[in-house]
């Protein structure tokens, strides 16, 4: 496959293309890269698609929230190298109840790391004071 060249003369792996290749894409995170189009700066997924580096440009928005949700929940706010990514875009355009339509998809990352509980509960770290005897919490400090 060709490198795609976007508007500004940068290089890009070949573009996935959903309509050519397929409504699943099965591949492995390489990077995140960016280009400036005619619409302004985009971000541009890289995965290692059967041994072959792929572009997928994420210009639908329905699509960059899947990755900002979950690059959200990681404690790095990155991907991991080698990590699989499952790409689905739906069969067709789909309405949205503000009467806009979109390309619907769903996105898996099965290897991205499991949240700890600390990271769940919003613990930015673990407490280093000890507390003494008397300024330990009693059954009376608790309110519920």
């Amino acid at each position: 496959m060709a490198a795609t060249q976007n508007t500004h003369d940068e290089t890009f792996p070949a573009t996935w293309r959903w309509d050519e290749h397929g409504r699943t894409l099965h591949g492995l995170y390489v990077r995140m890269d960016e280009a400036v189009t005619d619409y302004g700066r985009r971000p541009i997924l890289i995965l290692d698609v059967d041994g072959e580096e792929r572009s997928v440009w994420l210009f639908d928005t329905a699509l960059v929230s899947k990755f900002h949700d979950q690059l959200a929940t990681r404690p790095t706010g990155d991907f991991t190298a080698g990590e699989r990514i499952v790409i689905e875009r739906g069969e067709e355009k789909v309405e949205s109840a503000g009467g806009r339509r979109y390309w619907p998809y769903k996105v898996r990352f099965p290897d991205a790391p499991k949240r700890s509980a600390s990271d769940i509960l919003g613990v930015d770290k673990p407490s280093t004071v000890e507390l003494e005897p008397d300024d330990a919490p009693s059954d009376d400090d608790i309110p519920f």
